[in-house]
């Protein structure tokens, strides 16, 4: 009986998102093709078990999908600050002309804590609020006067947005924690093993069972590695042709300038 053979690939040369989709489609033929008829199911769910690791494996993260909120309550807090410490000092302005009662409480208080964040980095930011409603929550002369010159819904929603930015920063903290669990090395290693003994298995299972095709599995999986490994070669191509670019272009623009400072100059009599 004729042995059949698979085409070559190199794993490690496929990309995250383009290896775990190969491996998904194998199992898919492999499964098609009934891997107990084929004495396959040992080395078919020694695949799956590292499939199920590969899932795992995400393709390069962009920007976390929380920080576009991060960046708004941010700069709606930076906002709100500005804002308290200009209406301060407007009082501050009208107290010279008018007595404005508990002013000398609030003042030296905003001076305190929020006239040294304005502009400054969202640690310090939250750091310092942290400390100033701690402050406020055992100090009811503070409160007091926030409430009597009207300020109470300026310091109210500093307060919701002072945690609602701590929350969304604890999320976007865990989430990446947990992406980090994934050892991408590790899972990806284990699923080349497992799919290169998938193959080697088919080899030797289609000599012990010469009465069994195997020709159909095979010729199935060599497809895909054929459309593959052309995208593997596609993209090698274009960076060579990109790096041959960029050389003729260095080589280009130092001809260019050698020839523009080669000229001579003749002085007649």
């Amino acid at each position: 009986m004729r042995k059949y053979i698979f085409l070559s690939i190199t794993f490690s040369r496929l990309w995250k998102s383009e290896f775990r989709d190969l491996v998904t489609k194998v199992m898919e033929i492999v499964n098609n093709q009934n891997p107990d008829a084929l004495d396959l199911r040992f080395v078919y769910n020694e695949l799956a078990n590292a499939y199920s690791g590969l899932q795992l494996m995400h393709v390069p993260y962009g920007k976390h999908p929380l920080s576009s909120n991060l960046s708004e309550l941010r700069m709606k807090r930076m906002r709100l600050i500005r804002a308290l410490v200009a209406q301060i000092r407007a009082l501050q302005s009208t107290n010279a002309v008018y007595d404005i009662p508990q002013l000398e409480i609030i003042a030296p208080f905003v001076k305190r804590y929020l006239s040294p964040i304005v502009g400054s980095n969202s640690s310090k930011t939250t750091d310092t609020l942290n400390e100033m409603f701690s402050f406020m929550n055992t100090d009811h002369s503070v409160t007091d006067a926030i409430n009597n010159l009207n300020l109470r819904n300026y310091f109210e929603e500093l307060r919701v947005l002072q945690s609602s930015f701590a929350q969304t920063e604890s999320e976007r903290s865990s989430s990446k924690s947990e992406r980090q669990k994934v050892n991408t090395s590790e899972v990806r290693i284990n699923a080349e093993t497992a799919l290169s003994n998938l193959l080697k298995e088919i080899a030797l299972m289609q000599l012990k069972h010469t009465d069994v095709d195997y020709n159909p599995l095979i010729n199935g999986i060599n497809e895909l590695f054929a459309s593959y490994g052309s995208q593997v070669k596609s993209r090698s191509t274009r960076r060579n042709q990109m790096i041959v670019k960029r050389k003729d272009a260095a080589i280009q623009t130092t001809t260019t300038a050698q020839n523009g400072n080669s000229g001579a100059v003749v002085i007649g009599d």
